[in-house]
């Protein structure tokens, strides 16, 4: 009787029941928070939803603000998967986000001119762009760009998609597949053109391994993107392409191209009936990924609400379609994944730019 009396006095006194002894068994429950309504999408799947019992709240972020546009970089030209994907996905992350999504090519500079704005804009996610690996780590890694960034100065926001390389020759040609037109390498040394998307991009970087293995010498032509690589390969100009399979998307079911072989470790679901190398007696194996990035410092709850954002794009029927018929390969990773395979394309982007060199 006199411990019931001293509890009842002691939560008279005390705003909180917390006098040895007198406690309830059980806690009362507790509401958890509601969650923000910035956004349609506020947090990506990585990121739990918050407890009012167990983690701090979460903090609430007004993105994007109406009026506002997000831009995102294509740093090449038009016609190249980059380019597509960005196209694809603006129309869906519109009604994802409410506001304005526009796509600006910056095609100069293999990559770095595009890489550069990107670095140099506000970091409040109004501004993305492409950073592709292994070709964006060359172009801080090769000290002769002289790039005013490095990996630090990106903030990994997802990863859209994986490719691989694949090698196109126009549909007349006399390469009926990769034995001929290394065959046609040997006896003529540096006499076959074969195109590529750029110096020292991954494709550059995939034939200078091709070149290695193979034992061979091709006269290289760097373009400025996938887009002017394709358009000089339909018009002859060039005997093949060393190109990502998306960048053909429907060029070889239309006559326009022909494709002769994948440098993949398995065929291509979009294009199953073209060998890869290894089937062919070479064995190279070359993949990249389409990664988008912020500048460093942006909030990473704004991160993870465009990280969302693409996710969900991704999953549109429509976007899905289209992106089957240009042979994009989905591969949607969040900015920790993304993070994680930047940094080990950097390894693949030096031994590249050794080869590269020495050839």
């Amino acid at each position: 009787m006199k411990r019931a009396l001293v509890c009842l006095v002691a939560a008279i006194i005390s705003s909180t029941p917390l006098v040895a002894g007198c406690a309830p068994s059980a806690p009362a429950s507790t509401r958890a928070p509601e969650p923000s309504k910035t956004s349609e999408v506020t947090r990506s799947a990585a990121t739990p939803a918050p407890s009012a019992l167990t983690s701090a709240p979460v903090r609430r972020v007004d993105f994007p603000e109406k009026g506002k546009v997000i831009t995102i970089i294509v740093p090449w030209g038009t016609g190249g998967d980059s380019d597509l994907l960005a196209r694809l996905l603006a129309s869906p992350m519109e009604r994802l986000l409410g506001v304005p999504v526009q796509v600006v090519n910056k095609p100069a500079g293999g990559s770095q001119q595009g890489l550069t704005e990107l670095v140099q804009s506000k970091p409040d996610g109004y501004t993305v762009a492409f950073a592709n690996t292994p070709t964006t780590a060359v172009t801080y890694l090769d000290p002769d760009r002289k790039a005013v960034y490095s990996r630090k100065d990106f903030a990994p926001v997802a990863n859209l998609a994986r490719t691989m390389t694949s090698v196109g020759v126009p549909p007349d040609s006399q390469f009926k597949d990769l034995k001929e037109l290394v065959d046609a390498a040997r006896s003529e040394p540096e006499k076959v053109k074969v195109a590529t998307t750029g110096l020292m991009t991954n494709t550059h970087l995939d034939l200078a391994r091709f070149q290695k293995v193979v034992g061979v010498k091709f006269a290289l032509v760097h373009f400025d993107g996938a887009g002017p690589a394709k358009t000089a390969l339909m018009g002859g100009h060039v005997d093949a392409s060393f190109q990502s399979i998306s960048t053909w998307g429907g060029a070889d079911k239309s006559g326009q191209v022909r494709l002769i072989g994948v440098l993949g470790e398995k065929r291509n679901r979009f294009v199953p009936d073209v060998k890869t190398a290894e089937e062919q007696g070479f064995k190279v194996y070359t993949h990249s990924l389409r990664i988008v990035a912020a500048p460093a410092g942006t909030p990473p709850e704004v991160i993870d609400i465009l990280s969302g954002a693409f996710k969900k794009a991704l999953e549109d029927a429509e976007v899905k379609k289209k992106m089957d018929e240009f042979y994009v390969e989905i591969d949607y990773m969040d900015p920790a994944s993304a993070a994680a395979e930047w940094d080990k394309s950097e390894v693949e982007a030096r031994e590249g730019m050794k080869l590269a060199r020495q050839q």
